[in-house]
């Protein structure tokens, strides 16, 4: 019957209407699948680099050529040279307190193992522990000196004060030897190894100093 064909065609229209509207294309199936693909899994890629950069090991950015060394430098050079001299002072009335109290040690110690001649053994101490100091000073000038030469002048100048101290150890070692009635060789030769002493013991010789100074 007419009304029957035509409620049949009106309910094929409607179901492909439906069809339609319930995405069964396949055309707007292949552009979901394409949409699926950069969904989560790609927004986790994506972070997972984002976070591998910022964990990226500093050393890695740093520019080429930029070592350790390099780093090392720049903070030295960030030392002014009043903090630079102040310290080189404090490292000279560490040594120069060290070689004192080593000299007091020795000249006191021989005194009493050798009771016979003490006295010469006091004087000799005493004679190498300014020796000593006469080294250190001298050592300290130089050093002071060579910061303002340049590389060639440098050398040459640290090789003559290194000839000039040997001549002064040579002449304290000499007086006690030619005057054995008044310096004790081996006084005098301990005494200016007090010089080495208190250089090994700089270190602890500044903390006692600088614990003492602040009233313990």
């Amino acid at each position: 019957m007419p009304g029957e064909n035509e409620t049949e065609e009106s309910r094929s229209g409607m179901e492909k209407t439906d069809g339609a509207d319930s995405g069964e294309n396949p055309a707007v199936e292949k552009d979901d699948a394409k949409h699926a693909d950069t969904g989560p899994a790609a927004k986790d890629t994506v972070r997972e680099a984002d976070t591998n950069h910022v964990n990226a090991d500093p050393a890695e950015n740093a520019p080429a050529g930029k070592t350790e060394t390099g780093r090392r430098d720049e903070i030295l050079s960030t030392v002014t040279p009043e903090e630079d001299a102040l310290t080189a002072r404090e490292t000279l009335r560490d040594m120069a307190v060290g070689i004192a109290i080593f000299s007091l040690i020795f000249a006191a110690a021989g005194g009493i193992i050798i009771r016979e001649s003490w006295l010469r053994w006091v004087f000799g101490v005493l004679l190498g522990g300014g020796t000593a100091g006469v080294l250190l000073w001298h050592l300290y000038i130089t050093i002071d000196r060579v910061l303002d030469m340049d590389e060639e002048s440098a050398g040459r100048y640290t090789k003559r004060s290194a000839m000039k101290r040997l001549l002064i150890a040579a002449a304290a070692f000499a007086a006690g030897g030619l005057l054995p009635q008044v310096f004790h060789i081996i006084g005098v030769l301990l005494g200016t190894f007090s010089l080495k002493f208190s250089a090994y013991l700089q270190p602890l010789t500044h903390k006692v100093i600088k614990f003492f100074s602040k009233g313990g």
